[in-house]
């Protein structure tokens, strides 16, 4: 699961020793606190941790970092160097900090403007594997304003129930059970315009047909069913009456739900996708740039878009219960948002074969 790793950060100098054509490492703030990780163990070439975030320029200046986990890496390094090439943060990171092939760590560090690299390396059966190569990232909080990273590991800082009760759970996930036919939500206290947001999340239970949602330029007040009276709605179910899982688009406003997700029909709500991960975790990002809007689903885009309604708001995560199930809990493992979005990739394509799935309403697929 993730969390954020409690061991000592190590800062200060690290002492490298060749020795046998290998590279002995002795971290100097470890060997004060009276250990010596690596002792007896030389670098060796080996698997090496894929950097996912961050890369480019980032907005938020109390990071998260994401790699992709290494098979049976019992431990991780992660180092970060500013503009000069000073190393200012060495911090280890066991294998708890990962989650479904993916790793996360959240240092806590505020870094200033600058730009930056990064790399980690792996600790597996009993050896530092190579460390990956450097990524680069810029740090630029002027401008466009910050954007935020929230793990929810003890906290959720900067956001606010609406409508549920939610808890914290096991140092690594935000909880619900949500609310008997409502929607329940969570909304971020900043406006934002242009962004890109992206959440973890997974629901379980018999509701398999109730929306998960992510919520973009909203106001946070909420109608009858409490979804929010002005907002972009961006909606997904493990498995809709078709067999299959499904999305739908919405801009909503006091009750009413606009139909985004097929511009050709306006009574198609639900479409299908092949990239859910029924009753497991899954990414859910969106980009807002003006009217344009795009929508992807663990990394494929599934929906673009476009509409001027709504120009900025707040930013929320939501799901819908229904009446008579039960066990239907919702698990957030982390958010973020920065308040750029990347350059246009014209290699991008829109997930094909979605299917038209008719009938459904703005809490439960067909």
């Amino acid at each position: 699961m993730f969390k954020t790793s409690s061991m000592k950060k190590l800062i200060g100098v690290t002492i490298f020793i060749a020795l046998l054509g290998g590279t002995f490492m002795v971290p100097a703030a470890s060997a004060q606190s009276g250990g010596m990780r690596g002792l007896g163990a030389f670098d060796q070439a080996g698997p090496i941790p894929t950097l996912e975030y961050p890369k480019g320029t980032v907005h938020i200046d109390n990071l998260m970092y994401l790699w992709v986990a290494v098979s049976s890496a019992g431990e991780y390094q992660l180092q970060v160097r500013d503009s000069s090439y000073t190393v200012i943060l060495s911090d280890y990171y066991d294998s708890t900090d990962c989650s479904s092939g993916t790793c996360l760590a959240q240092p806590g560090d505020i870094l200033s403007d600058d730009d930056y690299t990064w790399r980690m390396r792996a600790y597996v059966s009993g050896t530092w594997r190579d460390w990956s190569s450097y990524q680069s990232f810029t740090v630029d909080t002027d401008g466009t304003g910050t954007g935020f990273s929230s793990n929810f590991n003890s906290n959720h800082s900067g956001w606010s129930i609406l409508k549920g009760t939610w808890s914290h759970e096991s140092g690594a996930y935000f909880t619900t059970w949500g609310v008997a036919g409502k929607a329940a939500s969570i909304a971020h206290s900043n406006n934002y315009s242009t962004l890109t947001y992206e959440v973890r999340m997974k629901r379980l239970g018999s509701s398999n047909s109730c929306a998960n949602a992510l919520l973009i330029r909203g106001d946070a007040d909420q109608d009858s069913w409490g979804w929010w009276d002005q907002s972009y709605t961006f909606n997904y179910v493990n498995y809709s009456g078709y067999g299959g899982p499904a999305y739908a688009v919405t801009r909503d406003h006091n009750g009413t739900y606009y139909n985004l997700t097929d511009p050709n029909n306006s009574s198609v709500l639900w479409k299908s996708t092949s990239r859910v991960n029924s009753a497991g975790w899954n990414t859910l990002k969106v980009t807002a740039s003006g009217s344009h809007l795009k929508f992807y689903i663990n990394g494929t885009l599934v929906w673009s878009g476009t509409n001027s309604y709504y120009s900025s708001g707040r930013v929320g995560v939501a799901l819908y219960r229904n009446t008579n199930s039960c066990g239907d809990k919702f698990y957030l493992d982390w958010a973020e948002l920065d308040t750029t979005v990347p350059d246009m990739d014209m290699n991008e394509m829109l997930e094909e074969d979605q299917v038209v799935l008719v009938g459904g309403n703005h809490n439960m697929a067909p």
